[in-house]
């Protein structure tokens, strides 16, 4: 059920994304829910070729271009959890998502 709860606002923030597509996107940065359950603290442009690595994982080389979107989601009024999102460059994505896992830190994809 959490899980759930913490993807809810990720699929409704997808919905902005189109716009974002034509605006850039870091137009992104900053957007917030309507409902103040979360917020867009990074959005990012993060260009074809890029060797990356995030703080506490291994380093991924000569990735495609990707616009990196990380949120902030409030799981209650004291606490929050973070989700990235990333989305393919607006001409190589087919508007299609796939989220996986089953609770916990269980999830992964295979």
């Amino acid at each position: 059920m959490a899980s759930l709860l913490l993807l809810a606002p990720i699929l409704g923030f997808l919905g902005h994304v189109t716009a974002a597509a034509v605006a850039g996107c870091a137009s992104l940065s900053g957007w917030a829910f309507s409902n103040d359950t979360a917020s867009v603290y990074l959005a990012t442009d993060v260009p074809q070729g890029t060797n990356f690595s995030t703080s506490d994982g291994p380093q991924t080389n000569d990735l495609p271009g990707f616009c990196r979107i990380a949120l902030s989601i409030k799981t209650s009024p004291e606490t929050s959890a973070k989700a990235e999102v990333w989305l393919p460059e607006p001409d190589e994505w087919n508007a299609r998502l796939l989220t996986v896992g089953n609770g916990g830190f269980a999830g992964s994809i295979n």
